[in-house]
């Protein structure tokens, strides 16, 4: 038997018995898309800070890295599923739990939701400023 400090004990054929190959492609696949997400992001982010540098605000290239944010979003709640699904496997066959990563649809879901009408009012002053710079 393994014994941890602070954790459940978990017998040997309970550790023998553990679902490896579905525990390690979910918590990959999860991950993966976690990371993607990420770098998306990020690069999005970057290339609008350097947009906002040159005193390029409202411009269509902004608004695409905004779209790229909102995909990353959707991304990050496509990972939950894959690393709900490893945590699960860790409590119902360890009795543990994987708190290093952990997914929260919820959270996402809003974060999406908010960088969404973001997305949509930076499209919305873009068109704006484009109308205004047409009139006489």
């Amino acid at each position: 038997m393994l014994i941890l400090q602070g954790h459940n004990h978990v017998s040997e054929s309970a550790i023998e018995n553990f679902s490896r190959i579905q525990y390690s492609l979910s918590f990959l696949i999860g991950v993966t898309l976690a990371l993607a997400a990420t770098y998306i992001t990020i690069k999005a982010l970057k290339r609008i800070l350097e947009n906002m540098l040159k005193e390029k605000l409202f411009i269509l290239k902004n608004a695409y890295q905004m779209k790229r944010i909102v995909l990353a979003q959707i991304l990050a709640i496509l990972s939950d599923p894959f690393l709900s699904w490893a945590d699960r496997l860790t409590r119902s066959q360890l009795g543990r739990s994987n708190y290093v990563i952990q997914s929260d649809f919820v959270s996402d879901a809003v974060q999406l939701l908010f960088v969404y009408i973001i997305y949509i009012a930076f499209k919305m002053a873009i068109q704006l400023k484009e109308e205004n710079s047409l009139t006489i």
